[in-house]
């Protein structure tokens, strides 16, 4: 039996229609009066990660109390929840006339993170816009209100600085201490 071209052509339209005509999405078959169930697992972790950030928060609590201590630094909690050394009289003078990175604004940047041992985690220096969120949410908070050439210092619980997952040089769930320097404006 020979199969001619225009039986071929049908055949091709007739496959074509029949694969288009797929069933629409079905309605669920029962409905339930009840409010659907708490993921007890997803709560537990919550509470975990909860309790973790709050022993977090108690140690660099101490940290920064002992660092008034030992040289009279003054820090001030961030509404992130890092801790960012105040600035000095001259600085806060100096303040009056300094204009502040905008959202969007490109700006010349240096961030080093340590570990909370001393030991260099990562040094980097690149032209930022500002809010754009590819720095930890502990930086970009204290970037907000410095000024030019300033230099500030920010002690950041794990959850402002890299998170549960960390990055190649900081472990996940490692509070760490910033350096930040803003450059000039682009």
């Amino acid at each position: 039996m020979l199969i001619s071209g225009r039986h071929i052509v049908f055949l091709c339209i007739a496959l074509a229609i029949v694969g288009c005509n797929r069933t629409g999405p079905q309605r669920p078959s029962q409905r339930s009066s009840e409010p659907p169930k708490a993921d007890s697992a997803m709560i537990a972790l919550l509470e975990v990660n909860q309790r973790m950030a709050a022993a977090c928060d108690r140690e660099l609590l101490e940290l920064t109390d002992s660092l008034h201590t030992a040289d009279g630094s003054e820090w001030a909690l961030m509404s992130c929840g890092g801790w960012k050394q105040r600035r000095n009289v001259e600085a806060q003078q100096l303040d009056i006339y300094c204009e502040n990175p905008k959202h969007k604004e490109i700006w010349n940047v240096r961030v080093r993170a340590e570990h909370l041992n001393g030991q260099m985690a990562e040094d980097t220096e690149c032209a930022y816009s500002i809010k754009s969120y590819k720095l930890p949410i502990a930086v970009e908070e204290a970037l907000e209100d410095m000024c030019s050439g300033e230099k500030s210092i920010v002690y950041a619980p794990w959850y402002c600085a890299y998170g549960v997952h960390g990055n190649e040089l900081v472990k996940p769930y490692e509070s760490v201490k910033f350096e930040i320097y803003l450059g000039e404006k682009q």
